[in-house]
């Protein structure tokens, strides 16, 4: 009985977060349609309908063997009857909850739970049929699909967390090989879980990097890294340089560079300690009404104490003084003392009809005392 208290805790939390919109992760759109689905594309590789039919027919023939025998031995305390049991119980909580309540089915990762459930529910099947007929024996071999298939496509030679978030070294090798042609930072698109992977590979190689993941996939971009789960991402003039198989990571480069014209170019020293936001640049940018402009910002930074917190911010304004855009970068992913380092960053900044002006600050949230010298802010418009 103390068992159910979990659950229903669990259950009365994904209730509240459900009210106030904070289940962002899954839907409500059918439990075979998101649940089962979700596993079968990424433990089996396919979409196919047909695929979830059969795992859920499978997952009944197993539950009915093993309730059949549950019936005959009146074991009811079998391993194989909780588990089946527990398994159908989370199930038909998952419609209820999703039907009453709006309550997201679990989708990917955190569905783990039922492919664990019905791995092991149709174990438990297949141990009840060997004993009565032997040669039930051969079916145990779907059991060995799994770990085998794992054996032979092991990813051995990085950890993979999501897939964005494992990013080789050679990726960030061959990026630096690009910035070193174009003569300037390259814009780098990717999704979001690319960041600060990214920029802390970056680090570990001696290098510094960030990613333009604001309005990911749309913009103008130098080089994108995609996921092959991103299927549906406008790679037209783009040639794929590199590929990780195991996770599915491509780097994409521009077949012809992107050409880049200097509309303004400013100089800064900023010393501050006293405001958390620090504007070096506020002003209208040539040509950001027109299309994509490229902020290039850099200095060399002097902390007096310990490490800082950093954080570089680009913001849009309308004509009207309004924020219509922005995005920051982490500079604490370069290094976390400053003695005078560098650092060097481009942005991509969406157009925007309605742009007035662009804003660029250090957000300094800590208040500690910072010296940038040799700061420059310079924009480029694109030309494709």
């Amino acid at each position: 009985m103390f068992g159910l208290v979990p659950l229903l805790g669990a259950a009365g939390l994904a209730m509240l977060m459900s009210h106030f919109g904070l289940l962002y992760h899954g839907s409500t759109g059918g439990f075979v349609e998101v649940t089962v689905a979700s596993l079968v594309r990424f433990v089996l590789g396919t979409d196919e309908p047909a695929a979830s039919i059969i795992m859920v027919i499978m997952v009944m023939l197993a539950t009915v063997v093993i309730v059949r025998r549950t019936l005959l031995t009146r074991s009811w305390n079998s391993p194989g009857f909780i588990i089946a049991m527990l398994l159908w119980s989370e199930s038909v909580g998952r419609v209820i909850m999703a039907h009453v309540f709006e309550v997201n089915y679990a989708e990917d990762r955190t569905a783990l739970h039922t492919l664990l459930l019905f791995l092991l529910v149709l174990a438990f099947a297949l141990d009840r049929l060997v004993a009565r007929q032997p040669m039930a024996l051969v079916l145990c071999i779907l059991l060995c699909f799994l770990p085998t298939r794992a054996l032979f496509t092991a990813n051995k030679t990085h950890t993979l967390l999501w897939p964005e978030q494992s990013v080789p070294d050679r990726f960030v090798l061959r990026v630096q090989k690009l910035e070193q042609e174009l003569r300037r930072p390259v814009v780098l698109g990717a999704h979001r879980h690319v960041g600060l992977p990214w920029s802390l590979q970056s680090r570990m190689l001696g290098f510094e990097g960030d990613v333009n993941s604001h309005g990911w996939p749309l913009g103008l971009h130098d080089a994108r890294i995609v996921a092959d789960r991103f299927g549906d991402v406008d790679m037209a003039g783009y040639v794929v340089v590199d590929s990780v198989p195991s996770s599915g990571l491509r780097l994409f480069i521009r077949e012809q560079p992107l050409t880049t014209l200097v509309v303004a170019d400013t100089g800064f020293v900023l010393t501050t300690d006293t405001a958390t936001t620090n504007i070096v640049f506020s002003g209208p940018v040539p040509k950001l009404r027109d299309g994509d402009v490229f902020v290039e910002i850099g200095g060399a930074i002097e902390s007096e104490h310990g490490p800082v917190d950093l954080r570089l911010c680009t913001v849009v304004f309308d004509t009207l003084g309004r924020a219509v855009d922005g995005e920051l970068i982490f500079l604490s992913t370069r290094p976390a003392h400053w003695e005078g380092e560098t650092f060097h960053t481009t942005r991509l900044v969406r157009g925007r009809r309605d742009a007035g002006r662009v804003e660029v600050s250090l957000w300094n949230p800590h208040r500690s005392r910072v010296l940038i010298r040799e700061g420059f802010v310079r924009a480029y418009a694109v030309e494709q």
